[in-house]
């Protein structure tokens, strides 16, 4: 007994809290930084929404922060509970930084929670977390706070949502809704609404899976009532936390004429159906199913076969027209989007080993080795979804390939063997079977649904946050090709006492040692990583590249730089707002927040193209354009979401972030309208680089402005 209370003591808290704090050290000792523009926005968001709750009023949607587009999250408050936090403790560098271990820490202890549910060994489940950690953009959504509790809780939803489905049980049911009202309260709707989304078809896949042998409208039936307690109840008891949604979505001045369209608007479904022809799965996948049917056709002997079978053929056969129909892109074959896995070479190791493994385990049970056409599908199936969603970075633009740019080789190899490895439990384990199902229907929603989504109700399914979605995909299937793995050590040994102990041995060594190697690749992946950067040394003797030396230096004349502006301020007396165009001085907005220095660019808009916008339909009141290409807010979207609308998405301003190009934005900064557009936001102050100092001669009341020269590398005050 004793040992058992050590062992849940040191498994559920001790050793993920070590972890954690293991991670995130540097960061809580000063050594390194979140170095990000949008860091320093959401410590602004909270500083105002805390002094909004202090002054006794409630906070209200600006329609012109980050594009107006109800998509887009910077104009909401990042209402989660790390905000009282916040408010008791202070905001500072530690303690944003500590909130951050603290939830890495409830994450991995979830995993071990989620391990002991499915009967899998607690070592397994942080091993499992630690790869959920290491495969999606974990480092942008750990540490964003309008990211709420969505990263920390949505793993554990989806293992007690199956669950309740295999046995309905009161105790699951309560643990899940309080769970629930915790992630939504503190979660994000521009976030939460993917994972929302996945968590009902995920509930519903589960339901025929695992009760396969029930009539369908049973099922529907008996299971809708479930539904609507473990769903509607939980989200109905936050709903005050989404009381703007009505009028974001009323008013949203990115929703304009030309992005949603009715119902029955050919163009939109022509749109896409052409996103599936240039899309290399679902092309297999149909003539894989045609293949199937023809040797059903001829195969089959019974006449309600003979029935359906054809149905499926010919069903089939007319959806391949109807897609082969549009004219596609001269560049695509059906190999297109399998090439980033055949030039593996991680991918190769991974497929022998999984292969010499299989070999060998059939030898020694002396068994013929075959496989059934049904067998052949799954394998295909596990390869698609490894090359969609951790192959093909071509795919998407985003954080969602981090793993194979970040993990060492070995782990790389070791993580698609063992992923393979859960093929073996695809027919018998009803959780696997869900995990491959849900990926292939989260491909559907995110590369060719989106489409139907975005041009009939303007709601964008934002791909890069799927990686905290499909990444617990990925992790359940690593820990049950772990539990399959050591289930065929037992082969070693005939006798069974020597083979438990030996198991055991071997077990616990593997996985410690395994999860030790884990944590270090990890911590490499963390503050090394070169792809989608955030971390970055906060002290120069820690820089080693000469980017990481850049980045300390800027940060230093970032700080030099903020003591000059207030020192203006003290010097001012009437209020005014800077005007920042490059993304560098981002800093700007979150370091001088409580000092009253505002940034226009960043609270009225956020692209000086978008500042024309603004200016030409609220002044003017002109007609928006109803190009396609403008009504957009976002092109973070899949390839085949882009071929299928027609539009590059270099012709789509991506309105979210802070970006500048002169190409672009230039005409629109030269423009004297944007003068009259200055003053009505108070903007007195231009701190600008060399790229628009050009410019300023076209000006034509520039005296009204004081310019805050910017250097080719660093800002200064003149």
């Amino acid at each position: 007994m004793l040992l058992h209370r050590i062992k849940f003591v040191t498994c559920y808290t001790l050793l993920p809290a070590g972890i954690a704090f293991y991670l995130f050290f540097p960061l809580l000792n000063g050594d390194y930084k979140y170095s990000l523009g949008e860091y320093e926005l959401y410590k602004a968001f909270i500083n105002n929404f805390i002094e909004v709750l202090k002054s006794m009023q409630w906070p209200v949607w600006n329609e012109y922060v980050g594009s107006g587009h109800p998509a887009v999250y910077f104009g909401h408050y990042p209402i989660t509970q790390n905000t009282i936090f916040y408010m008791l403790f202070g905001i500072n560098e530690f303690s944003y930084y500590f909130v951050k271990c603290i939830n890495l820490t409830i994450l991995l202890i979830s995993y071990v929670y989620i391990a002991k549910r499915l009967k899998i060994n607690c070592f397994i489940g942080l091993i499992g977390g630690l790869v959920y950690f290491s495969i999606n953009f974990i480092t942008r959504a750990i540490m964003a706070d309008t990211v709420g509790n969505v990263l920390l809780i949505f793993p554990l939803l989806i293992v007690l949502v199956i669950k309740i489905i295999e046995k309905i049980s009161k105790r699951d049911i309560i643990i899940f809704n309080l769970l629930s009202i915790f992630w939504l309260s503190g979660g994000h709707i521009t976030y939460a609404y993917m994972h929302i989304g996945v968590l009902f078809f995920v509930y519903w896949i589960a339901v025929f899976v695992i009760h396969k042998y029930t009539p369908v409208y049973k099922l529907i039936k008996s299971y809708s009532i479930l539904f609507f307690i473990l769903f509607v109840i939980p989200f109905s008891a936050v709903l005050y936390q989404y009381y703007f949604i009505y009028d974001v979505v009323s008013v949203s001045n990115r929703i304009k004429d030309g992005l949603v369209v009715d119902l029955f608007d050919s163009v939109a479904w022509k749109q896409f159906f052409r996103s599936f022809k240039y899309s290399s799965y679902f092309q297999f996948g149909l003539i894989g199913t045609l293949i199937y049917s023809i040797f059903r056709l001829f195969k089959s002997v019974s006449s309600i076969q003979i029935k359906i079978v054809p149905i499926f053929f010919l069903s089939g056969g007319l959806l391949y027209l109807l897609i082969s129909a549009f004219q596609g892109d001269q560049e695509f074959n059906i190999f297109t989007d399998y090439l980033s896995l055949l030039k593996s070479i991680e991918f190769y190791f991974a497929v022998t080993l999984y292969f010499c493994i299989l070999l060998f385990l059939r030898k020694k049970k002396n068994t013929k080795i075959s496989i059934t056409f049904k067998d052949l599908s799954v394998h295909f199936i596990y390869v698609s979804l490894l090359t969609y969603y951790l192959f093909s970075p071509e795919i998407s633009v985003g954080y969602d390939f981090d793993l194979f740019r970040e993990l060492s080789t070995p782990f790389q190899v070791i993580f698609i063997f063992l992923v393979l490895l859960s093929i073996r439990d695809y027919h018998d384990t009803n959780i696997v079977k869900i995990m491959i199902l849900s990926g292939v229907v989260l491909y559907f929603v995110r590369s060719h649904i989106t489409i139907l989504l975005l041009r009939f109700t303007g709601i964008i399914w934002y791909s890069v946050r799927d990686g905290t979605i499909y990444g617990f995909f990925f992790s359940i299937l690593l820990m049950f090709g772990i539990q399959k793995l050591f289930s065929s050590i037992s082969v070693y040994s005939e006798n069974k006492i020597r083979r438990e102990k030996r198991v055991v041995f071997i077990k616990n060594f593997l996985l410690i040692f395994g999860l030790v190697l884990l944590v270090l690749d990890s911590y490499n992946k963390f503050y090394f990583g070169i792809s989608n950067r955030f971390i970055w040394p906060n002290k120069i003797h820690l820089a080693q590249t000469k980017q990481e030396k850049h980045v300390v230096r800027t940060q230093e004349e970032i700080i030099q730089f903020n003591n000059q502006l207030l020192q203006l301020l003290k010097d001012t007396k009437h209020f005014f707002r800077i005007f920042t165009p490059e993304p560098r001085h981002l800093y700007l907005a979150g370091n001088l927040q409580n000092n009253n220095i505002y940034e226009s660019a960043i609270y009225e808009s956020s692209i000086s193209s978008e500042l024309q916008d603004f200016f030409d339909i609220t002044i003017l009141g002109k007609i928006r354009s109803k190009k396609l290409q403008d009504a957009m807010a976002c092109s973070i979207f899949t390839r085949h979401v882009h071929k299928g609308l027609g539009v590059k998405q270099s012709e789509i301003r991506y309105s979210d972030v802070y970006l500048f190009s002169e190409v672009n934005d230039i005409e629109f900064i030269a423009n004297q309208n944007i003068e009259f557009l200055w003053d009505i936001m108070q903007v007195k102050y231009l701190i600008i680089g060399p790229k628009f100092s050009k410019i300023l001669g076209s000006f034509t009341t520039k005296q009204h402005y004081k310019l805050l020269e910017n250097s080719d590398e660093y800002p200064h005050l003149k």
